[in-house]
């Protein structure tokens, strides 16, 4: 086989595999009816993938879908902000950061997120305490909680 055949084989072979496992995707949650009945959970992970659109993470954990839907007249989006609870930009979402995940558990068991929470590292139970935006949202809600 030519080296131009080989190179051509080669591509072919690694865009199917990118297709096939979804990462050109759009995977941002829009339908207000796939977050109407979540069971939510809350965990701290670090990031290790965030998709190019920006529409979900990967974290050690779970993967992370980011929503974005209109109900009733209004917008449900996640709430991206630092320990200090100032807002964050979806740009500050990067690989090896570390993140408190608060949202819903979906079908697949990836998470919708409600609340991203950016921390400085891994934090203690001891060091948890010490961010009010943390503790506030350290809890578990079960049944009908429209986000």
């Amino acid at each position: 086989m030519s080296k131009k055949k080989m190179k051509l084989a080669v591509c072919c072979s690694v865009l199917a595999v990118v297709l096939a496992a979804g990462v050109c995707s759009a995977e941002r949650i829009s339908d207000p009816d796939q977050i109407k009945y979540w069971e939510y959970t809350y965990f701290q992970s670090m990031i290790t993938y965030v998709s190019p659109l920006h529409d979900y993470i990967v974290t050690t954990d779970r993967k992370i879908l980011l929503v974005d839907a209109e109900h009733e007249g209004g917008t449900l989006a996640t709430s991206i902000r630092d320990v200090h609870g100032n807002d964050s930009a979806l740009g500050n979402l990067r690989a090896g950061s570390w993140v408190y995940v608060w949202g819903g558990v979906l079908a697949d068991h990836s998470i919708g997120a409600r609340d991203i929470v950016l921390l400085p590292g891994k934090l203690t139970d001891l060091e948890w305490d010490q961010y009010p935006v943390l503790k506030e949202r350290k809890k578990f809600i079960s049944g009908h909680a429209f986000y």
